[in-house]
């Protein structure tokens, strides 16, 4: 996962330790924005960086909340990306901020207060985002090979009535000449130079009976 961590740099050493304990769960995690040449490429790098990350996360403090600062800025670049920050956008409370001071797009998601160890609690929100993803991935896929399977069967079924249908009719086009056989076999009857079948209950002449002796 590509996590995008917004913050102000009097923060950095908090922020730091939260970063670590995100990436030792495999994911990316990018927080320094002083690594970046100030500039006209500097925003188009930060929202680059912001386009392309899967989570964004707000690390609200009085600081990264004072007016002017640059994590606003992100956060803004985050909000026109995600109307809306349900899973998407994570805000962790570094100090005692009120949840009441958070910018209104912040507060129409939970926000996560640490109670404990700060790093500790935000890794562990990534860890069953991730989990929660993985289940949802294999039950999509389990739902998918269960609905070709569907498909296959019922194509299949389709197939063996359709041949079936063709076989019975085959079969009844048969039948007379089975049946005429049978009847002449059991019953045969000549007069003069017509051959005669018993046929329905009656004798019946018909042209078919050399063919039938032959079988």
């Amino acid at each position: 996962m590509n996590i995008f961590v917004s913050h102000s740099s009097d923060d950095k050493d908090a922020v730091e330790r939260i970063v670590l304990a995100v990436r030792a769960q495999k994911h990316t995690v990018f927080f320094d924005s002083d690594s970046l040449v100030p500039g006209e490429e500097y925003d188009d790098d930060i929202r680059d960086k912001i386009d392309q990350c899967d989570r964004f996360v707000f690390c609200a403090s009085r600081h990264s909340l004072t007016p002017g600062a640059y994590a606003l800025t992100e956060l803004e670049i985050a909000r026109k990306r995600w109307p809306h920050p349900d899973e998407r956008v994570l805000t962790v409370i570094l100090d005692d901020t009120p949840v009441e001071k958070l910018p209104p797009y912040l507060a129409a998601a939970t926000a996560l207060r640490p109670k404990g160890n700060i790093p500790a609690e935000v890794a562990l929100v990534f860890s069953r985002t991730e989990r929660y993803s993985k289940s949802l991935l294999i039950a999509t896929a389990c739902l998918s090979l269960l609905f070709a399977t569907i498909g296959c069967w019922a194509f299949f079924m389709s197939g063996s009535r359709d041949v079936g249908e063709g076989v019975t009719e085959k079969q009844q086009a048969v039948d007379p000449l089975d049946t005429m056989k049978f009847d002449f076999m059991s019953n045969p009857y000549y007069e003069g130079d017509g051959f005669f079948a018993f046929q329905d209950g009656d004798y019946i002449e018909t042209t078919h009976i050399p063919h039938i002796l032959e079988w």
